[in-house]
């Protein structure tokens, strides 16, 4: 028998002491097992690496909709303002976009065209058009160059 401490123990009267020829044996498991691990980590890192970036790719997408999505709505809160707007809609939607998103890949900024105000009697249909593209998945997947994130908000004015 053989115990995990060098000192003695007692179980029932017996004691076991460890036997230090076996010290050798231990070590040269642990070295084998040190390659065995160093194996692992080769085959794991750039797994776990990928999907640590595919983790902020996906959500520097989820935060650019927010940020679209919260212009889309400055823009139609400004087109229903009674009299008069206090700033173009377009423009309101450009500065709280552009002035709030993630731009880490070069993007570019939201455009006066990516913008469409269109108002209906009492109510206004505010829509934003944003190509975001990503930085890291067109180099492991191509075709996949940007996607369209649109943001579209309905408001009605009340008199």
């Amino acid at each position: 028998m053989s115990t995990k401490s060098h000192r003695s123990e007692r179980f029932s009267g017996i004691v076991v002491r460890p036997r230090i020829g076996g010290l050798t044996s231990i070590a040269r498991r642990r070295g084998q097992a040190g390659a065995a691990d160093m194996v692992q980590l080769a085959i794991l890192t750039p797994i776990a690496l990928a999907v640590l970036l595919g983790i902020v790719e996906i959500s520097v997408g989820f935060f650019n909709q927010a940020i679209l999505t919260n212009a889309s709505r400055a823009a139609a809160r400004e087109a229903i303002r009674v009299p008069e707007p206090r700033v173009d809609p377009v423009t309101a939607a450009l500065d709280a976009f552009n002035g709030a998103r993630i731009d880490w890949n070069g993007s570019g900024d939201l455009g006066e065209d990516d913008v469409v105000v269109t108002p209906v009697g009492s109510q206004v249909t505010v829509t934003l058009t944003y190509p975001h593209r990503f930085l890291f998945l067109p180099s492991f997947a191509d075709g996949i160059v940007n996607i369209n994130l649109v943001a579209r908000t309905d408001m009605r004015m009340r008199r």
